[in-house]
């Protein structure tokens, strides 16, 4: 199917595998010049690699902690004119209800939400 994007550029995070890496593929299909992330450099370049070959496109990587600040700027840096951004990360561990607490539930939010709205707002202005 063509959904009219190729040419266009998008930041992928947490890429490397499950939902994060379908997403990267099937935009790389597309012919859209995808950046992908993850936190660990050697899963990263294997998944970058992996992608190139399946999308016969290149494929660009940033190792980044989406939790970390700074690393979020980098990866912005990464890919600074994206068109598309698609937000994902490790959810929070899984648990009961009731059994949450404030800090839990901080905790959540900083690693998922947070991360995912520093980034629209870093990008929002280009797209």
């Amino acid at each position: 199917m063509d959904l009219g994007i190729a040419g266009r550029k998008a930041l992928v995070c947490a890429s490397t595998q499950g939902l994060g890496y379908a997403s990267a593929l099937a935009l790389a299909r597309e012919g859209v010049l995808v950046t992908i992330n993850g936190r660990d450099a050697a899963k990263t370049e294997a998944a970058r690699r992996s992608l190139e070959e399946a999308a016969g496109i290149e494929v660009r990587a940033a190792v980044a902690d989406l939790t970390d600040k700074d690393a979020r700027r980098r990866l912005v840096e990464a890919c600074p004119d994206a068109d598309i951004l698609v937000n994902n990360n490790a959810g929070p561990p899984p648990g009961v209800f009731a059994a949450w607490d404030e800090s839990d539930w901080l905790a959540a939010v900083e690693a998922n939400m947070l991360p995912a709205l520093m980034l629209i707002h870093a990008l929002l202005p280009g797209m």
